[in-house]
Parts: structure tokens; C-alpha cells; sequence
């Protein structure tokens, strides 16, 4: 009956494997350039929305966010929130966003 389904079915749920993904942001110092969001299209490896331009209520622009896999596929991580490297920026992410942006910005300064 459905007692013997359920079984089966929370016995194939204990082996599910999470994957981890984050996205980085980073700010713009200076005069905004945008008056409005600016969405690029989606990254071809469909991890992410692309890094696009968010414009907040101050005028201050952030550019984000990327997207980044957590280990490897079906391969068990420590959750995120138990890692404290988890949350930390790698500056030298900002090549690929500084790519990213002259795609819509090509006026941005180096």
C-alpha cells in the first residue's frame, strides 16, 4: 500500500547530496553611471542571472551578483553557515566582474 511507497521514497531522500552556490557583490565608488537596473543576459552555463547593476535608493550602484559552486557536485559540504570562509570575498573575483560589466559598460574605468 502507500505505507510501503512512503518507505521506498524517504529511503531515496536520505541519500540526497546538497550543492552549495553563492554570489558575490561588489559596490562602485564614485557617481553612479545608471539611472535604472541594468540586466545583461543570463551566463551561458545558466549558474547565475549574469552579474547585473543594481541602483539603490542613495544612488550608489552595486554590481552582482556572480555565481559561485560550493565544492563539488554531489559531494557532501560542511553547510555554509558552519564554515567561516563561506562569507569572505575573493578580491581577485573582481577580473571576471570588471569583464562582466564592460559588457554593458564599456566606459568603465580600470
Amino acid at each position: 500500500g502507500a505505507g510501503g511507497g512512503g518507505t521506498a521514497a524517504a529511503g531515496a531522500c536520505a541519500q540526497l547530496v546538497g550543492t552549495f552556490a553563492r554570489g558575490c557583490y561588489f559596490a562602485l565608488r564614485g557617481r553612479a553611471p545608471f539611472s535604472h537596473l541594468v540586466y545583461p543576459l543570463p551566463a551561458a552555463d545558466l549558474a547565475g542571472l549574469g552579474v547585473h547593476a543594481t541602483v539603490d535608493l542613495g544612488g550608489r550602484v552595486r554590481f552582482g551578483p556572480d555565481a559561485e559552486w560550493l565544492g563539488e557536485r554531489g559531494v557532501p559540504l560542511v553547510h555554509p553557515d558552519d564554515d567561516p570562509h563561506t562569507f569572505a570575498v575573493d578580491p581577485a573575483r573582481a577580473d571576471a566582474f570588471y569583464a562582466a560589466i564592460r559588457s554593458y559598460w564599456p566606459a568603465l574605468p580600470d
